[in-house]
């Protein structure tokens, strides 16, 4: 089982290590320490492989029996992890504050301490993909603390690295930006391939959300050679995908649809769920960038019929944010209405956004209410969704600077439509200025857009609309409809 894990086969995995299970009977409480370290690690092993074919569900299940074992469970109510959480940070106060006389030295034997921090990594990663930002500071706080006190080591390195993207998530940049810098320095110390390029790709993940193109580009570089050296398949997809979204973002469309393309073949290549659905979802909203809308809606609905079996509420979200902006540019606004209603739905039961891909989820919904208001279909229900949508939408831009542009656009549209142009032009302004300081030029098209034809007839609007066309013709996209998001 675990040479089938070691080598990506996670079928063959999870059938040999739940035999072993079944063949090994659960050591009592007060059992050998021995037993019941063996069967976490292998419990541990067992939800890598559910997780490397995409089943966070089972993943968490068996991630949640290792440390049962490990005698480090994970809090059942939202009360007891508050309480946790809070004991977690002030062990890491104390870390930072004598990390000379606190390095190494935990309560339980090394071994086991650095068993239970590669479970809680694990389930960071099912955490941020739940967009469950309490949870996800709570894991990367409790692998941290753990792994710091079995000393120096790889998963401290990864541990670091985490929390670079749990502090991202509050958003707390600065403390972001030292963890990075800490796992860095920890992981080539370690020297080994793996721990350095996972914590390269981890960095890249804070890095796109914050629009640092310079930076990511040089350490995803570096992620991606060190991954595929070390034979991890799933982590170099992840890095792939993340490869393509920064292309996205900076309004290199064919590139990032080319990279989305690598990305779902080797997703069906490796029978891997999620790389299977970034893939399809990317290159919708190439398709959608392109004016291809049918393409677009068709490739949404299979990345939504592959969420049938295995749901993924960031993924439904982003892919019916996507659907109901297909939908109003196919010109059928009761569909479109439906999906940013789902869309609007998986917004509500998220605490807040830890992923930088659910821009478009986000700024979906806000643009389809925002177009069937100024359609006409402004009913009351309409008016108040797409203020609960914008107000969402500055959510996730307070965390993800990438999301400013948009926000600040959709905030111009809905001052707007509430009779206040003055605030409108302020508004759009700043998005252009927020595009520019970025280098997002599709959403800088975007605003350029919105400033001229709310000033047609006069040479400054004259001026918007021909920068915003000549972006646009830049990027290889369609010129005539230039007053939309998508």
């Amino acid at each position: 089982g675990e040479q089938a894990l070691a080598g990506g086969a996670y079928q063959e995995a999870i059938l040999f290590l739940a035999a072993a299970l079944e063949r090994d009977p659960p050591p009592p409480q007060d059992g050998r320490a021995e037993a019941r370290f063996r069967q976490a690690r292998w419990e541990r092993q067992l939800a890598e492989a559910h997780l490397g074919l995409g089943d966070t569900g089972q993943g968490r299940v068996h991630l949640g029996r290792a440390l049962q074992l490990l005698g480090a469970p994970l809090p059942a109510t939202p009360r007891l992890l508050i309480g946790s959480l809070l004991r977690q940070l002030a062990v890491q106060a104390l870390h930072r504050a004598f990390p000379n006389q606190t390095a190494g030295r935990g309560r339980r034997p090394p071994e086991e301490g650095l068993e239970a921090s590669r479970a809680y990594l694990r389930l960071t990663e099912v955490f941020w993909f739940a967009n469950d930002v309490p949870a996800l500071v709570h894991a990367s706080i409790q692998a941290l603390n753990q792994a710091e006190g079995a000393g120096p080591s790889p998963e401290l390195a990864r541990a670091y690295s985490i929390m670079c993207l749990a502090a991202g998530s509050v958003p707390i940049h600065r403390l972001a930006r030292a963890y990075a810098r800490r796992a860095e320095q920890t992981a080539r110390r370690a020297g080994q391939l793996w721990p350095l390029g996972y914590v390269r790709f981890i960095t890249c993940v804070y890095l796109i959300g914050a629009a640092r193109w310079a930076e990511l580009h040089e350490a995803l570089q570096e992620a991606e050679a060190l991954l595929e050296r070390a034979g991890d398949r799933r982590a170099l997809g992840d890095a792939l995908t993340v490869q393509a979204m920064s292309s996205l973002y900076r309004g290199q469309f064919r590139h990032a649809a080319a990279g989305f393309d690598d990305v779902h073949r080797r997703g069906r290549r490796h029978e891997n769920l999620p790389h299977q659905v970034w893939g399809l979802l990317g290159n919708a909203e190439c398709e959608l960038r392109a004016g291809r809308f049918d393409e677009a809606a068709r490739l949404l609905e299979d990345a939504l019929a592959l969420l049938t079996d295995h749901p993924d509420r960031a993924e439904q979200l982003r892919a019916h944010g996507l659907l109901a902006v297909a939908q109003l540019r196919q010109r059928n606004p009761e569909a479109a209405r439906q999906a940013a209603a789902t869309a609007a739905r998986l917004i509500a039961k998220f605490r807040a956004p830890t992923s930088h891909y659910l821009l478009e989820g986000y700024a979906g919904v806000a643009e389809v209410y925002l177009s069937l208001w100024e359609t006409g279909q402004d009913s009351s229900g309409t008016r108040r969704a797409a203020r609960r949508a914008c107000r969402a939408l500055r959510g996730f831009a307070r965390v993800f600077p990438i999301g400013q542009p948009r926000a600040r656009l959709y905030q111009g549209r809905l001052a707007e439509l509430s009779g206040r142009p003055r605030r409108a032009q302020a508004a759009w302004r700043a998005s252009l200025a927020a595009a520019e300081r970025l280098g997002m030029p599709f959403e800088a098209a975007l605003a350029h857009g919105e400033l001229g034809r709310h000033a047609t007839g006069t040479p400054r609007g004259h001026s918007h609309l021909e920068q915003a066309q000549a972006l646009r013709r830049e990027l290889d996209l369609p010129v005539e409809s230039i007053h939309h998001a998508n």
